[in-house]
């Protein structure tokens, strides 16, 4: 999956070890030291930082910026890994950063090649995304030595079916389309992500061209939370809900905690995606 991010003359930079900054984003924690471990294999990195904001004092912008300034002044390839660049890694390498690359959902060419690279045998077809809403550690599990490439697809279809299913508490919702008394546009646009949704999932559309967010703002009782739920159902994804009043319950109320808090269940979120 990096190879396919990287292209061919960003990978002749590196290589020429000319004081390339590099930052990439991942999607969840566990794809940073997998990608800490791959980016070394197209260049020399005397110096990487990875972050996940697991380390509150560390992964912070104003932290390790007298690193990167020595690094990159004496000709060194510096690289930056993270959930979250902008908040995690050195402010420095961010904005000097001659290369940008963000991993995402391994494409279904990528989930071949690894098959055939792991079985010697290359999948005759692909669901569309098949990866969609796996992590690293799920495609390690459902693609084996030994195993064959027809069994590496039907695990890992099972694997994305069972992560995309829609939550079971939410069958006495009805879907988005039978909903009645949202004014303002809030049930066209529920209506138009379920469509959107379901043709970016034929891969039809990119996931950049869907709008997927939203605020909904009304007096207590007026249904926002049925509202989310029913959107929920309807696009057959996880529902991770939440509210201040959980942060604070879940914690001892300090500032940070509920921050950590906030990213945990965010971090949750992204790992189980698509999620609403």
């Amino acid at each position: 999956i990096l190879e396919e991010a990287l292209p061919i003359r960003a990978r002749a930079r590196i290589r020429g070890f000319l004081a390339v900054g590099v930052v990439v984003q991942v999607p969840s924690a566990d794809w940073i030291e997998p990608i800490k471990r791959a980016i070394r294999r197209h260049g020399p990195f005397p110096h990487i930082v990875a972050r996940n904001g697991s380390a509150r004092l560390q992964d912070r912008a104003e932290v390790g910026n007298e690193e990167i300034g020595r690094y990159l002044g004496a000709n060194h390839n510096v690289c930056g890994i993270s959930t979250s660049p902008e908040r995690y890694l050195p402010s420095a390498l961010v904005a000097g950063a001659a290369i940008r690359i963000e991993i995402t959902t391994p494409s279904n060419k990528v989930i071949s090649n690894v098959i055939l690279e792991v079985t010697k045998g290359r999948p005759r077809k692909l669901p569309p995304r098949v990866a969609s809403g796996l992590g690293f550690y799920d495609l390690c599990t459902a693609i084996r030595i030994q195993s064959s490439p027809v069994d590496c697809v039907r695990r890992l279809t099972a694997m994305t079916r069972s992560r995309s299913m829609g939550d079971p508490h939410l069958d006495d919702v009805p879907l988005v389309r039978d909903l009645h008394g949202y004014a303002g546009g809030a049930q066209e646009w529920a209506i138009k992500l379920v469509d959107d949704v379901e043709s970016w999932r034929r891969g039809e559309i990119p996931w950049s061209q869907i709008d997927r967010a939203v605020v909904l703002a009304s007096i207590p009782g007026l249904g926002k939370t049925s509202f989310a739920r029913s959107v929920a159902k309807s696009l057959g994804m996880p529902l991770v809900p939440t509210s201040v009043a959980h942060w604070f319950s879940s914690t001892a109320g300090y500032i940070n905690e509920y921050i950590k808090f906030v990213d945990t269940l965010l971090a949750q979120a992204v790992a189980n995606g698509p999620a609403v």
